[in-house]
């Protein structure tokens, strides 16, 4: 007897957004990690400049990220 294919396409459907959903979680939890690490290393009086090319991002980003926390 073959599956219902709407059936299997609902339950496909149900896993992915359950997927997606985990995804964008871990996604903002390692967002705030970086973030606070580059606040940390701003504390430590590291320049923006430096923690910039440490993370692939502009020194005025790192001022926004620093200034925002």
């Amino acid at each position: 007897m073959a599956k219902d294919p709407q059936a299997h396409a609902l339950h496909r459907l149900y896993v992915a957004q359950a997927n997606y959903e985990m995804a964008c979680e871990a996604k903002t939890k390692t967002r705030e990690l970086l973030d606070k690490a580059i606040v940390m290393a701003s504390e430590a009086e590291l320049s923006n400049a430096e923690i910039g090319r440490a993370v692939g991002a502009t020194g005025q980003r790192i001022g926004q990220i620093v200034s925002a926390e």
